[in-house]
C-alpha cells in the first residue's frame, strides 16, 4: 500500500492559509507489519497575523 495525508477540520479556517503540513514520504511501497519512519514538518507563513492557537486532524490513509 501506499499512503497519503491531509489535515482537516481546522479550528480556525483561515489558519490553513498561513499553516502547511508537509512530511518526508517518498511514496514507497509499504508491506503489511512494516514500520516507515517520517518526519513531520509545520510551517508558519512570514505573514500570519492574529492566530494565538489552532487544532486541525491529521488523516493518514493507505491505499493499495
Amino acid at each position: 500500500m501506499t499512503l497519503s495525508m491531509r489535515a482537516e477540520n481546522w479550528s480556525l479556517p483561515e489558519a490553513s492559509s498561513y499553516i502547511s503540513l508537509s512530511w518526508d514520504y517518498g511514496g514507497q511501497s509499504i508491506s503489511p507489519g512494516e514500520v516507515v519512519p517520517v518526519v513531520l514538518t509545520l510551517s508558519v507563513s512570514d505573514g500570519i497575523s492574529g492566530i494565538t492557537s489552532f487544532s486541525f486532524d491529521l488523516v493518514i490513509t493507505g491505499s493499495s
